[in-house]
């Protein structure tokens, strides 16, 4: 064991060197958490060319089942590198944590890579194909993460097999699948399973109970060398208690639900200074564990007299981890002052509900202070002006011949005036160019054919029709990034339609269901076509079209 962790200080060092010179020796595993008797592969990828790497210290550690060694090549900024992989399929010797050594090929050394080994289980299989599923955890929050994991044992040959998707009953949820499968061995009494794992995250919509229906696996085993009929093989049910929101802190009574392992803010900019008139680069970074992308809203920046942000189209990502969905949204942000001077840009606080511990928890970037440097223009024309005169000025001569320089202003003038002429013209035709129309109505005809259906259901005060009418409006209106919930879409709203949204959700997943008869959200959509087509003539005419010409 000393001389195991020897290993794991010196190859620690060693990957520090091999990060700093910019070399690629990676390991890898498919899995971090595995039982004594099952199987798992091992990864080592070197990039560029070297030496044979020997594993003579897994021994300590892991019986080594079989290995494989594969070269490709690839292109990297027009140069041709070679890739070397060695795949080992590997199983644990004691049960524990476990440390599997880092490698050296010539002057490299991979990383270290930390593994959990569970006790191996010895109770008799139930067949020659069963299946096995777990969710974490069985006790979720609505629209938070719970992943559901199953293991489909063969122990057999089988022919032709299907296996079902997941479903629930008594509610709604939304189910994404996480990743490719994963295949192993592993030991049940004295049978060898081969192992299919897959992974699936699953955030229910509402309250209460809800049953995530058996998975069916259908295959033809064979036996003797003949198959026999398609048989059928049938998971458990799971029940899920769905707990509801919970209330905002009381230092922000309008936060957005956002129920999440963990939360962070990155916040980069390209440069700490900046010159008058001239854009600099800030990026903003949320990484959300167990919510999707969708579900992250968009931060308020805040306001700073003499300093504009603009904000471009976000950047959104679902990233699977070995605990479930991470999504991620980029926000890439151009900063413009319109002056030199030291500005302050306020801080960006983010609350999100912690559903590990069940508290409010405030993720936060702190204020900015950005100094902005006099422009070349403003320092130019600020050096050439003369110091001022408290004399009083001498009267100006007036020529008395007009000179070339009157009809030299005369036709920079016709000019100027001919120009706006043919512009104006020009926007006219485009104005009145015809719009052509496909065969099913417009989206903009879709969206308000939606919101007059959602008027009438606020009139009635038909809460569930309401909430779906608003999510297909929402996948309209924002196509790239499609809203899956109401918080997301919530996020993306104004302050007087997000708390009407907010209050429409509470009333369906809250608690305690609030009293709803529609006028709040009556009201936000009352003007909301106006809106929109003052968004839009606002940004035709926004500063930021001089910016990307």
């Amino acid at each position: 064991m000393r001389r195991l962790l020897k290993a794991v200080l010196a190859g620690g060092i060693a990957l520090g060197s091999v990060v700093a010179q910019g070399a690629e020796l990676e390991a890898s595993v498919d899995r971090t958490t595995v039982r004594q008797n099952e199987s798992f592969n091992y990864v080592l990828r070197l990039s560029g060319d070297g030496g044979e790497p020997s594993f003579d210290e897994f021994n300590a550690c892991c019986e080594i089942l079989s290995r494989h060694h594969s070269t490709r090549v690839q292109i990297l900024n027009g140069d041709y590198q070679r890739v070397n992989d060695w795949q080992l399929v590997l199983m644990a010797r004691d049960p524990g944590p476990m440390i599997i050594p880092p490698v050296r090929v010539g002057n490299l050394t991979s990383n270290p890579v930390t593994m959990m080994i569970l006790a191996a289980t010895d109770a008799e299989a139930a067949g020659d194909v069963f299946l096995e599923v777990v969710t974490e955890p069985q006790h979720p929050y609505v629209q938070a993460e719970t992943v559901y994991t199953l293991r489909l044992h063969i122990g057999v040959d089988v022919r032709g097999q299907r296996l079902s998707e997941p479903s629930v009953a008594g509610g709604e949820a939304i189910i994404e699948r996480l990743g490719e499968d994963r295949r192993f061995q592993t030991q049940r009494g004295d049978r060898s399973y081969t192992v299919i794992e897959r992974r699936y995250s699953i955030f229910p919509q509402q309250t209460g109970n809800l049953t995530i229906e058996p998975l069916i696996f259908e295959a033809q085993v064979v036996a003797a060398g003949t198959r026999s009929n398609i048989q059928r093989y049938r998971s458990d049910a799971i029940e899920l208690m769905v707990k509801p929101v919970e209330a905002p802190p009381l230092s922000h009574p309008d936060a957005v639900w956002l129920p999440a392992r963990q939360l962070s803010l990155q916040d980069e900019w390209s440069s700490d200074a900046s010159t008058a008139g001239i854009p600099i680069t800030r990026q903003l970074v949320i990484r959300a564990d167990g919510l999707l992308d969708t579900q992250v809203p968009a931060v308020a920046l805040g306001d700073t007299d003499g300093v504009r942000q603009y904000t471009d189209q976000p950047e959104l990502s679902n990233w699977v981890t070995e605990e479930g969905i991470q999504g991620r949204r980029t926000e890439n942000i151009a900063v413009i002052a319109g002056k030199a001077g030291d500005f302050s840009l306020p801080a960006i606080e983010v609350p999100w509900f912690d559903v590990t511990q069940g508290v409010w928890q405030i993720a936060r970037v702190p204020a900015k202070r950005l100094s902005v440097a006099p422009s070349r223009e403003q320092a130019s024309v600020s050096a050439a002006l003369p110091p001022l005169d408290p004399r009083p000025a001498s009267p100006i001569a007036r020529p008395a011949e007009p000179g070339i320089w009157r009809w030299l202003s005369l036709a920079l003038g016709a000019g100027w005036l001919l120009t706006i002429g043919a512009w104006l013209f020009k926007r006219g035709r485009r104005r009145a160019a015809p719009v052509v129309i496909g065969d099913g109505p417009s989206p903009r005809s879709r969206q308000r054919r939606l919101l007059r259906d959602l008027r009438k259901a606020c009139a009635a005060g038909e809460a569930r029709r309401a909430a779906d009418l608003l999510l297909s409006w929402g996948r309209l209106r924002f196509d790239a990034a499609q809203p899956r919930s109401l918080t997301g879409l919530a996020g993306r709203m104004g302050p007087e339609l997000k708390a009407a949204i907010t209050e429409l959700e509470q009333h369906l997943y809250g608690r305690e269901a609030l009293d709803w008869n529609g006028s709040a959200l009556l009201a936000a959509l009352k003007h909301i076509d106006v809106v929109d087509q003052r968004d839009s003539a606002s940004n035709a005419d926004d500063a930021l079209l001089p910016l990307y010409r």
